[in-house]
């Protein structure tokens, strides 16, 4: 099992996150004004880190960006 996820697509999202049984998502926070942060409630991988960007919205490096941000902790 995936120790965080990152998932990019509004859809996508809801549809992974469901089909792991997660209830919810604790949002933590938002950076680069299109992602948000927070921990996995519920199903198999509950108190796990997510990230969730829109799939067509942000800058650029927006994923190298939520990369980052998993890699420093």
């Amino acid at each position: 099992r995936p120790n965080a996820l990152a998932i990019i697509g509004g859809e996508t999202a809801f549809d992974l996150l469901g089909r792991l049984g997660a209830t919810g998502l604790w949002v933590h926070g938002v950076f680069a004004d299109v992602v948000s942060y927070g921990t996995i409630q519920g199903g198999i991988l509950d108190g796990r880190p997510c990230m969730l960007k829109g799939g067509s919205v942000g800058p650029d490096d927006a994923v190298i960006q939520m990369l980052d941000r998993f890699s420093s902790g």
